[in-house]
This record gives C-alpha cells, structure tokens and sequence, in this order.
C-alpha cells in the first residue's frame, strides 16, 4: 500500500481555492478624464472566464464592445468612436481593487487621459471573485420500482408510458 496516497487526498481535499480571478460583471459608473474634460457614463461589464465584453449606455445611446480581458486584476478593454466622420480607438487599461477601478486611458494618437469606475447602486453580484475548490463527492444511487394502480401490474422505469 502507498503510504503517500492519504497524504496527497487530505492535501488536495484542504487545499482551497485553485484560483481566483477578479470579476467585474455587473453595472459601474465610468468617469474617463479626456482632453475636453471629465464625462460619467453607465457600463454594463460581463465576464466570461478572462474575457470582458459590456455596453457604454448614455443619453445618446448605447455602444457595446467586446474583445476585453480580465487577468488577475488587470483590466484591459476598447471601443471606438465615430469623431468627424472618423473612427477613434480608445483602449482602457485599469486595476480593480473591490468596488472600484482606476487606470489609464488612450484616444488613439489623441493623448491619453485618466479613469475611474464604482460599482453602481443597486447593483448585485454574488462575489468579486470566484474561485475553484477540488473536492471528493461521493454519490449513492438508489433504484426502486413500484406497480402502477390502474391496469395489469407494471414495473415503473421512470418514463411516462
């Protein structure tokens, strides 16, 4: 019998969360600081593993963006805007801690600017992180049969008839 066996099981049954990765999904109110002044706007983020897809929502519409990422901390995501007939490619790079967001923002060849994120009120998510825990489940299946009232004795097999 190998003696390490009941070492290995109690290490990988103690040894808690794998990983974790921070996880922005839900309503924020951005503040992006830019060379015209500071603007305030409603983003939707969703999270799917590392990738960050969401929609800027504003009095002058919607906009959605995807291709974003989540590593550890860092966030980095982009969208572009149609400016006189031109697209401008702005890029946000920014590290959560919590409820909040602060980084850096490029307007394409523009300059860059500065931004901030809170979480909206009211917003509700089950944690800002999630983790994945190795544990043993053991299952017991119990088969059981019965006999139907109405008609010759049937043995039930878990399907209608």
């Amino acid at each position: 019998m190998n003696r390490s066996f009941p070492f290995l099981a109690l290490f990988l049954l103690l040894a808690g969360p794998v990983s974790a990765q921070t996880n922005v999904t839900g309503d924020w109110d951005v503040t992006i600081e830019s060379p015209q002044g500071a603007n305030t706007v409603k983003v939707s983020f969703k999270q799917d593993g590392d990738k960050v897809s969401g929609v800027f929502k504003s009095p002058l519409g919607e906009l959605p963006f995807d291709g974003g990422s989540m590593t550890g901390s860092d966030l980095k995501f982009g969208f572009s805007l149609p400016v006189q007939g031109m697209q401008l490619d702005i890029t946000m790079a920014g590290k959560v801690d919590g409820s909040s967001i602060t980084g850096k923002a490029k307007f394409g060849d523009f300059g860059e600017g500065d931004w901030s994120a809170k979480r909206s009120e009211g917003t509700t998510t089950a944690s800002t992180t999630t983790s994945t825990t190795t544990t043993s489940t053991t299952t017991t299946t119990t088969t059981t049969s019965s006999t139907l009232s109405s008609g010759p004795a049937q043995a039930a097999s878990g399907t209608s008839p």
